[in-house]
């Protein structure tokens, strides 16, 4: 079992309940008299506030020495489909989403479906137990969760109702019922399960005669650990617990899966509609994706509206995180200060040559899984990253040695074959993970 470490208003009420009882049916606006109960995870009745909530928590309590290494991993299911409401109100109504031959049947719990601030405790446990499985290659089904970490961590109040609110996900997440052909680990599981199996609460009376969670012991479905076991998961960027509304975390999330490490990706506005699982109508999405891409504040992307398609741009910063190339595109690549300024410029080109090729150097599903095997136990991505920053390191040592335009036949031209024979040497170098 691991253990984790981690006047006002909830972090709901912050972003998901930010936004006013109001909505539009059928091309009908309705007064705020007369919500539509569907379409309130889409409007906010404040439009000056800042995008992105404060970060609560810059120094100090994120201090905690088992908390400073972890890093947000989610399930890529859940980023590819709407397994989380996106409206305040508690949604209890059965449904049924397909889209491209995969289905999600949702049984909701009698507080209604998880919502996209619930799915913050999975997040949260997904990234510890990937923590222990890069360090010593177990996979624990079971955690434990320290409730003022939690919330600190994930950028949250912690007064009274904000353990309130923390009670209230875990009732969404183990209650709701799911069924679905969507994979994970490449297998289909036809039975409906909970998001989580099982969660055992240890509290404490307050002063007031309240009961505060002090201490919780969370078990993760199967469907859930077989994406973690396959590591299917992908990292997220810090700010996700910043944004604000629903549908910016629903976008950020679907471009970080689709887009990846890649220099952009495009998604057109109706189809990222049905991908977002909003009840919102066609009108109010756009109108609220307007709003997202003028706020132009998702981590990691840049985006823009074009012939009513959504294009994604990864930032400079994000992709030289991932391929280490950041100090060849930077003009750092010359061979000494007595250089040329012509000599400097050419190796300058040459850098950002091999910093694209990196950026748009891809391992294909088979090639994952084929390194998979290579390498078992260890997480694949975090080689992937070290596979990156080797050869950058490589590329910008022969950029400022003699012979320069060496440096570009450093970048694999089959990666697939580079990366499994990667996997291969750091298994034989290090055997299984400790």
């Amino acid at each position: 079992m691991v253990k984790s470490t981690a006047t006002h208003k909830t972090v709901e009420e912050e972003g998901l309940n930010d936004e006013a009882d109001s909505g539009s049916v059928s091309g009908e606006v309705l007064s705020p008299q007369d919500p539509g109960p569907l379409f309130d995870e889409m409007l906010d009745p404040n439009p000056k506030h800042s995008p992105l909530l404060p970060e609560r928590y810059p120094m100090g309590d994120l201090f905690v020495c088992e908390l400073v290494d972890i890093v947000l991993k989610s399930d890529m299911a859940s980023l590819e489909y709407p397994f989380y409401s996106l409206t305040k109100k508690p949604d209890r109504n059965p449904r049924r989403f397909e889209h491209d031959g995969r289905w999600i049947e949702f049984r909701p719990s009698i507080k209604g479906l998880p919502t996209i601030y619930d799915k913050d405790l999975l997040i949260y446990a997904i990234s510890h137990i990937m923590r222990e499985k890069q360090r010593s290659g177990k996979t624990p089904k079971t955690i434990v969760i320290d409730p003022y970490h939690f919330l600190s961590y994930t950028n949250r109040p912690t007064g009274g109702r904000d353990y309130e609110a923390l009670v209230d996900s875990i009732e969404r997440l183990e209650g709701t019922r799911y069924r679905t052909n969507v994979k994970t680990g490449g297998f289909e599981h036809d039975e409906w399960f909970g998001l989580f199996e099982r969660v055992k609460m240890k509290t404490r009376r307050t002063p007031k005669g309240g009961l505060r969670p002090e201490r919780l012991e969370v078990t993760i479905s199967d469907w859930t650990m077989e994406a973690i076991r396959a590591d299917e998961v992908l990292t997220l960027h810090r700010d996700y617990w910043r944004l604000r509304r629903p549908i910016e975390r629903r976008v950020y999330e679907i471009i970080r899966k689709h887009c990846g490490q890649q220099d952009g990706w495009s998604i057109g506005v109706d189809k990222l509609h049905r991908k977002s699982g909003s009840q919102a109508t066609r009108r109010e999405f756009r109108r609220k994706l307007h709003e997202v891409v003028n706020d132009n504040h998702l981590p990691d992307y840049d985006v823009y509206i074009e012939n009513d398609i959504l294009h994604a741009t990864s930032r400079q910063d994000f992709l030289d995180s991932h391929s280490a190339s950041n100090k060849i595109a930077t003009g750092r690549a010359k061979k000494n200060d007595l250089q040329s300024s012509s000599e400097e410029g050419s190796g300058q080109e040459l850098g950002r040559q091999i910093a694209s090729q990196l950026r748009r150097m891809q391992i294909s599903a088979d090639g994952y899984d084929a390194a998979k095997k290579e390498a078992p136990g260890w997480d694949i991505y975090f080689i992937e990253d070290e596979w990156r920053t080797w050869i950058g390191k490589r590329a910008q040592s022969a950029l400022i040695g003699a012979d320069p335009e060496s440096a570009i036949d450093l970048v694999p031209r089959k990666p697939d074959a580079a990366f499994i024979g990667f996997c291969k040497n750091w298994f034989k170098t290090r055997g299984k993970p400790e």
